[in-house]
């Protein structure tokens, strides 16, 4: 075989064209070019056809971009794993991302149990409308926010020591119904964000907040087609005639936990738990 052969050969073994390299290697065309331009790879410019040509050893540095991209390394940290790290900095630099991993599997755990709780809880309300159970009561923190409708301002969540939306689904927002108006006397409730006391960090001023400490309760579930925020008379009033059917006398105040909102046609409705203490 004469050297012409032979070199013939050579370059069709060594160096490829960005289309042979995608079939080759089974990684897009788009992908090659995006690394390329992110500097994570090079090529080599014929002079004479002008293509691209890629030799052998971006085959292994492409590989390497994927394997660190699906460790979930970013570009920037990919290119100085590849490029500029020594290896106690590639040793360092994946310690970190399994770090990183661990963490966020922490919180994917901790999300998974706010929605199968939040599932459970929503999933059983249909079974319950109406009916009366008596239950324990977890000492509760709110943060309210309203007398009747009128904002107070100075009880904005932005400058709130807790962080109550961090916190949802386990936040509930709750209307307080004071015992005058669950007992026929002019209409008054609070609004606020609500937080069991197990759920709350521990360092947070708790002045500012006030605790609903009762052991335990009466609980119904309410389902209403009308916005319990400009008609919340309407189901104050629906709440006053479970308690007169079922002779019920209102000993303190009533906590309305809205749980779950809807649509059916063309209403909205919303789903609240009522705890009215024992």
């Amino acid at each position: 075989m004469g050297n012409k052969e032979v070199s013939k050969m050579s370059k069709s073994i060594t160096k490829k064209t960005i289309g042979e390299l995608s079939k080759f290697l089974g990684v897009s065309v788009h992908t090659i070019k995006y690394y390329e331009k992110q500097g994570l790879i090079s090529s080599v410019r014929d002079e004479k056809s002008n293509y691209r040509y890629y030799d052998i050893h971006v085959c292994t540095d492409l590989y390497e971009c994927v394997k660190y991209r699906n460790m979930g390394f970013s570009v920037k940290d990919s290119q100085i794993l590849l490029r500029e790290a020594d290896t106690n900095k590639v040793d360092d630099m994946v310690k970190v991302r399994l770090q990183e991993v661990d963490a966020q599997i922490e919180e994917l755990i901790d999300i998974r149990k706010n929605i199968s709780d939040y599932y459970e809880e929503i999933s059983s309300i249909n079974d319950k409308l109406g009916q009366w159970y008596i239950e324990p009561m977890e000492t509760t923190y709110v943060y309210y926010q309203t007398d009747d409708l009128e904002y107070k301002t100075e009880n904005s969540i932005g400058s709130s020591s807790v962080d109550f939306l961090r916190y949802f689904p386990k936040t509930k927002s709750v209307l307080h119904v004071p015992k005058e108006s669950l007992d026929g006397g002019e209409f008054k409730y609070k609004w606020g964000l609500s937080l069991k006391e197990h759920e709350m960090p521990t360092n947070i001023d708790k002045s500012l907040l006030e605790k609903i400490d009762f052991r335990r309760v009466f609980v119904t579930y309410h389902k209403y087609d009308v916005p319990y925020t400009k008609y919340f008379d309407v189901v104050l009033e629906g709440l006053r005639k479970m308690l007169k059917q079922y002779n019920l006398e209102s000993k303190d105040d009533a906590y309305f936990f809205r749980i779950k909102n809807a649509h059916e046609g063309d209403k909205e409705v919303e789903y609240f738990k009522v705890c009215i203490p024992i």
